[in-house]
């Protein structure tokens, strides 16, 4: 019969690249998972700005429709005070015209 060896086959070179590169490309995977779950994260963020960001601006444009409505009403007060204005200017004038005819 055969003798077997008591002594384990050394592991060779190749085997020994092989394992090392296995392990470098489960580290590499779980470097990439943490990657992927930090873009996750910022993506959330940015969503959040995002958002913020869109409500601040609804406000803002909220604020300049309301001070564009009162100006529009002060330009209407105004615009019917100086047509009032002139209304009375031009009957007094034709009156005082008239009186001293």
């Amino acid at each position: 019969m055969a003798e077997q060896s008591s002594k384990p086959a050394q592991p060779t070179e190749s085997t020994l690249a092989l394992s090392f590169l296995r392990e470098d490309i489960q580290d590499l995977r779980q470097d990439i998972r943490q990657i992927h779950g930090r873009i996750d994260q910022t993506n959330g963020r940015i969503d959040n700005l995002r958002t913020e960001v869109g409500e601040r601006i609804d406000q803002t444009n909220g604020r300049i429709n309301d001070l564009s409505k009162q100006l529009d009403s002060r330009y209407a007060r105004l615009m019917a005070m100086l047509i009032a204005c002139t209304g009375i200017l031009v009957t007094t004038m034709g009156a005082a015209v008239a009186v001293l005819k």
